[in-house]
Formats: structure tokens, C-alpha cells, sequence
């Protein structure tokens, strides 16, 4: 039997940040992560060019200084990354438009758009460098909480003891189930598809999104100015056609899609689908177990904002933690958790509500609603004030802990 102060369960962006936030800040940690974690080899970690993974996340200035804190920004930058200065959104109905600048805040850019790989890949060169007992092409099979620690078995015939169990075990996580832990959720009845494509305009360094009857049609710009990664929201009952489409006909819908704003669309990749739906965990905290990033909970991905939350949840739990550490008690215990649930719980719920109704909103054909909806991109597109508020929401503020003072992660 190995003793650990935290067990991550989950290997993926968040699961990997958390184990590394929390080495980092001296707690004797392990990982465990069901499929083989391993460094790809240098040759397919280009700055520029080669074959683009089609999944990717928008990183916020804030979610940029946790991973520079966790040493692991830089070598992101060595791989790829793309910083984005501009944002459009506009609708299908109506005449709606507004326009975002990172110049509007005095700001070099408003994010980055980044391949989920890239940064798991860095995430995990850190991991391997530092103290962290990694558990990897192997599951757990039983979790069971005592009074004073929660014990682990694993398929490998490990066994580990931990004062606090981390699910960052994705949607479908293990941790959640074996403690039948309740879930809201709502399936959108949509699928995103996702691929990356090159125009024969540039994307001037802006990230595209348009409205559609059917969802939003993201172009999220990569490093190469003539290269997007997309994320179209289409009904479960169409996205099987679009997915079938020969390249030719499908070039030509999704022209029509983004109403020819970046040209011809001169290149496919594979393209891909996953289902769309909502999910929050009934609460994030249970005696000697917490639930971060997709287990705790999956919004829509219009924004990009999912990763970052998962992030924001690996900052304050770590942070609650080590607060508890320092003074000398228990960190697994109930109300030590029930701390980082109060702190993250409304702000991730407020998100996927927001989400979800700016999907509503702008589905809606009712002429009313359409006008009020156009009308209202017009006025907060005319109204700087407006503008630059929304969009230092959207970038994040730079919590406290990152930067050495008392924690203030409940105003993120």
C-alpha cells in the first residue's frame, strides 16, 4: 500500500494542471490515467506546419499565466499556438454584429487558440519532471472512502491511499459513478463537428463566428494565416449528411456557412463529430473526494470556455488546499472541500447557463426576438464601456495565488 496526500484520476489538460499545480506547491501527489501516457517524439512537435489535431481550446490570458506558473507555456510556444487580437459574431437573421479587439483593453491579443494535444503534451513533459508517481495504461477498479482516507484499487494490483481523490476523469468519470453521484444534464440534440480547413483569405489573427438557425459556426485561427480549425453545432438529425459530404460539396456548404467571409475554402482535413449536451455535477465535494474541469462539469462550446474553467477548478482546489495544509488540518475533510465547491460551483453554473442561452437566443426565428437580438449586438458594439467589459470578462483575471498573495479565486 503507497500513501499519497492527492491521487489524481484523469490524464487529460485539467487532471495533468491539477497534479502539477499540486507538486508543485510540495504535496506528495500520483496520477492515474487509463490509456498510455507518453512524450511524442520531437519530430511532430513543429512550430509551424504539419498535420493539425482537429480538437483545440481558446486559452484566456489567465489560463496562459497557470500554465506559465506551471512551467509548462513554454513549451507550448516551441510546438504551436496561435494568438488571436480580434473577434466577430454575427447572425444568419437580422443584421447583427459586433466586434471585440484586444486594442479596445490596451492588450496584445485576447487569447490563444491552441491543439488539446499540444498542451497535454507539455502539461505532461512537466509532470514527468517533476516528484509525481504516474499510474498509467491502468484503471481503477474500487474506490473506497474511510474516515480518514480513501483507498484505491487498480486493475495493475496497486494499491493506493490518498487524503484527498481528484476526479478529473472526464464526462464520463469513473470517480462520479462508483460514488452514484447525481448529475443535471441536457443533450442539445446537436453535434460538433470538427476539422481544420485553409482559405484563400487569411484570418487576420481573428476568431469568426456566425449564428446560425441550426447553432454557431466557429473559424478559430492557427498559427498559419490561411489555416482554421472549426467547430460547426449542427441537428444529430444532419450532421451525419455533412460528415458525408464529398469535399467538394462540403467546401461549398461551408462557404455558404461562414457567407464567404474568408474566401474559397481550398483544403479539408478529416472531419469529425462529437454530441452536444450540459452536464453539472450535483455539488463538487464529498468526504476525502473532489470532482474537477468535465467531471464536474461540460458546458456548450461556443465560447471555448470549458478548458479554462477546468483550470480555474485545478487553481482553487489546490489553492484551498494548501491554505488548509498550512494550518495544520485535514485537507480531505468534508468542509475543507465544501470550501473550493462554494468558491467555484456558482460561477461554473452562471457559464453553462450563459451558454446555453446565448444558443437559445440565437436559434430563435421569432421576428421579435430577432430584432431585439440584432438591435442588441448593434447598441453593445456602439457602446466602448459595454464592449471592454465583456471583454476582460471573457480574458479572466489573474488569480491571487498565482502571484504569491492571499487567495482571492472567489472573484473569478
Amino acid at each position: 500500500m503507497k500513501s499519497f496526500d492527492i491521487v489524481v484520476m484523469g490524464g487529460g489538460m485539467t487532471g495533468l494542471a491539477a497534479a502539477a499545480f499540486a507538486a508543485q506547491q510540495g504535496f506528495n501527489v500520483a496520477l492515474i490515467e487509463k490509456n498510455q501516457l507518453k512524450l511524442k517524439p520531437l519530430s511532430i512537435q513543429l512550430k509551424t506546419g504539419g498535420v493539425y489535431s482537429p480538437r483545440v481550446s481558446a486559452i484566456t490570458p489567465c489560463s496562459q499565466a497557470f500554465l506559465e506558473h506551471l512551467s509548462a507555456w513554454q513549451s507550448i510556444c516551441e510546438q504551436r499556438c496561435s494568438a488571436y487580437q480580434a473577434m466577430e459574431v454575427w447572425e444568419s437573421l437580422g443584421s447583427g454584429r459586433i466586434r471585440f479587439e484586444a486594442a479596445d483593453v490596451r492588450a496584445d491579443h485576447l487569447g490563444h487558440i491552441i491543439e488539446n494535444e499540444v498542451i497535454v503534451q507539455a502539461l505532461l513533459e512537466r509532470v514527468q519532471e517533476l516528484d509525481i508517481a504516474i499510474y498509467s495504461d491502468t484503471q481503477a477498479v474500487n474506490l473506497d472512502i474511510k474516515e480518514e482516507y480513501a483507498e484505491l484499487h487498480l486493475q495493475s494490483a496497486d494499491r493506493l491511499r490518498a487524503l484527498v481523490v481528484i476526479g478529473a476523469d472526464g464526462g464520463q468519470s469513473w470517480v462520479r459513478h462508483q460514488l452514484s453521484w447525481p448529475v443535471t444534464s441536457r443533450d442539445y440534440q446537436q453535434c460538433a463537428l470538427v476539422t481544420t480547413v485553409r482559405t484563400e483569405r487569411t484570418h487576420q489573427r481573428t476568431a469568426w463566428q456566425r449564428f446560425l438557425l441550426t447553432g454557431p459556426l466557429a473559424f478559430l485561427p492557427l498559427d498559419d494565416p490561411h489555416y482554421s480549425s472549426i467547430v460547426w453545432s449542427l441537428d444529430k438529425n444532419c450532421v451525419e449528411r455533412v460528415l458525408n459530404l464529398a469535399e467538394p460539396e462540403f467546401k461549398r456548404e461551408l462557404e455558404q456557412a461562414v457567407a464567404g467571409h474568408l474566401g474559397k475554402i481550398t483544403d479539408v482535413a478529416k472531419r469529425f463529430s462529437f454530441p452536444l449536451r450540459a452536464e453539472h455535477a450535483c455539488g463538487y465535494a464529498r468526504p476525502r473526494v473532489a470532482l474537477v474541469g468535465d467531471a464536474a462539469h461540460r458546458i456548450h462550446p461556443l465560447a471555448g470556455q470549458g478548458i479554462n474553467l477546468g483550470f480555474l477548478d485545478a487553481m482553487a482546489l489546490i489553492d484551498v488546499l494548501t491554505q488548509v495544509r498550512e494550518k495544520k488540518r485535514d485537507i480531505g475533510h468534508m468542509m475543507t472541500l465544501q470550501k473550493y465547491e462554494r468558491m467555484r460551483y456558482g460561477h461554473n453554473a452562471l457559464t453553462s447557463a450563459t451558454m446555453t442561452g446565448f444558443k437559445e437566443l440565437f436559434s430563435t426565428q421569432a421576428e421579435p426576438l430577432v430584432w431585439l437580438r440584432s438591435m442588441g449586438l448593434k447598441l453593445t458594439n456602439q457602446t466602448g464601456f459595454i464592449k471592454r467589459e465583456l471583454i476582460k470578462q471573457a480574458m479572466g483575471r489573474k488569480p491571487a495565488v498565482l502571484v504569491g498573495s492571499p487567495s482571492s479565486l472567489e472573484q473569478v
